[in-house]
Parts: structure tokens; sequence; C-alpha cells
């Protein structure tokens, strides 16, 4: 049975290892990688074919595999990327984040979360401004006035910065 998988594996890789490579590259942009994967998939060959038999059809069964591992990586190295990403912001607090970064979006998802209908309105409108802009309310309502004027100079400003970078507001056509 070694010998046979062994011949299926040399067979495969003989006719269609050139192929599988080039469907990978195409796939990843990523020479080195595609290379790798191939391998990982001629490894795993070696060592799965002689407990479960050799597949209908090897070249299928490796470009399969190879392309499966080239996907993982892909997904471990973007993963690594933004962890790292997500470090360094947490190591330097001034940097300031783009509308489309991972942790605006988690910024906003905690807006939404302070916003839950669940949650009484006078409380949703404290949570909301004591998480966003750090405003603590005490239950006056001379505080109160105090707060409505700064949340107004505060959507103010934020949409004086919204028009300077183009970004569209709502209402307007």
């Amino acid at each position: 049975m070694h010998r046979a998988t062994t011949a299926a594996v040399d067979g495969a890789v003989a006719a269609e290892r050139a192929a599988i490579v080039a469907r990978l590259i195409r796939l990843t942009n990523d020479w080195t990688l595609a290379e790798d994967c191939v391998q990982d998939a001629i490894e795993r060959a070696l060592l799965q074919w002689p407990r479960e038999g050799i597949p209908r059809s090897p070249a299928a069964w490796l470009t399969t595999v190879a392309r499966h591992r080239a996907l993982d990586m892909l997904r471990r190295r973007q993963n690594e990327q933004t962890k790292l990403q997500q470090l360094a912001i947490m190591q330097d607090p001034d940097v300031t984040l783009g509308p489309h970064d991972p942790l605006s979006d988690a910024r906003l998802r905690l807006i939404f979360t302070c916003c839950h209908p669940a949650i009484a309105l006078d409380n949703r409108v404290a949570l909301t401004l004591k998480t966003v802009a750090g405003v603590e309310h005490h239950g006056d309502r001379a505080g109160a006035a105090c707060v409505r004027v700064d949340v107004v100079s505060a959507a103010v400003a934020y949409e004086a910065e919204d028009r300077q970078r183009g970004y569209p507001l709502p209402g307007a056509s």
C-alpha cells in the first residue's frame, strides 16, 4: 500500500504540481506561500493516503488541500495583522481612528448598546453622554441644561468637522 501511495503522489505531483502552484499564486499573490501550501498538501497525502486510501483524483485532492491551507494562512496573517494594529493603538493613546477602523465600529456598537430601548430614556441619555463624551449627570436641572448646551455645541462641532471631511450629512441632499 505504501508503494502505491508514493506512486500516486509522485504521479499527481509530476502531472499537476505546476498547475496547482499557478492556481495558488493567482489566489494568494504570494509565490512562496503557494509553494509551501503545495508542499504541505503533498506531506499530508503521504501521511493520510496510506490510512484512508488513495482518492479517486489525487491531483484534485492535492489542489483542494493546498487551497484550504493557503486560505487558512491568509486568514491567520490577516488576524495577526489586525491584532498587531489593535495592540499598537492601545499602546499609543494619541492615535486617531478613521471612519472604517474596527475600533470605530466597536465604539459605534457601544453607543448603540447605550441607546438600547430596554434602558429607560433618561438613563439612555445619561449613559450615552457619559460613555461618548465623559459627561457626568448629577440629576439637577441646571446640570441637565449645561449638558444639553454642551451636547448641542459638540454636535455643531462634529457636523462642521464632517462637512470639512466631505462626509454626507443626514437630511442633506
